[in-house]
This record gives structure tokens, sequence and C-alpha cells, in this order.
């Protein structure tokens, strides 16, 4: 008889990871194997290629830098007034283009 295994399934959004946070873990994963692969191709001994990837690893997680909500809301907002000034000068600089278009075609007839 076939031996069967058991796995728990979920089927909806995972309840506490997102899943960009769990596509961001399985590429620093990939990362982490890729620096082995690529250590241990060299010779590089193996305790070397540990504390390599061990030093390398605050450089792959993301930044403290990160802005809070209410910064990312100030952004937000000062993007949006930026989006209306250009929308505003693009539009007086076309009225302007037709304006003289108008009179070059009147100056012309």
């Amino acid at each position: 008889m076939e031996a069967r295994y058991s796995h728990p399934t979920h089927d909806g959004p995972f309840p506490v990871l997102g899943k960009a946070f769990l596509c961001f873990l399985e590429a620093l994963m990939k990362i982490r194997l890729a620096m082995y692969e690529a250590l241990k191709a060299i010779n590089v001994p193996e305790p070397k290629i540990e504390a390599v990837i061990q030093a390398m690893e605050p450089a792959l997680h993301p930044s403290p830098a990160i802005k809070s909500d209410s910064e990312m809301a100030q952004f937000r907002a000062a993007l949006s007034q930026l989006e209306v000034s250009l929308t505003m000068n693009i539009g007086v600089m076309l009225f302007f283009a037709v304006a003289i278009l108008f009179a070059a075609v009147a100056f012309i007839h």
C-alpha cells in the first residue's frame, strides 16, 4: 500500500504574513543559496562561507529608514499637490500654444 502524507492547506490569504513578505523571504533565501554556492565554487571553507553570509545579511534586509504611515501620508499629499501644479502648468502652456496657433492662422489669412 502506498504511503500518504497529509499536508495542511490554506486556501485564503495568509493571516499574519502578506504575500509580498513571503515573496521577499523566498528571494532572500535564494540570495543566501546563490551566495553559498558561489563561495563554495571558489573553495571558500564552510565556516568562512557562513561568516560572509552573516555579514551580508544586514545589507539584504529592508532599510530601517522606511517611512511611517504619517510620513507616507504627507508624502502622498505633497505628491498630489505636485500633480495639480503640473497639470495647471501643462494647461497654461497648452492654452498659449493654441492661442499662438490661432494668432498665426489669423495673421496668415
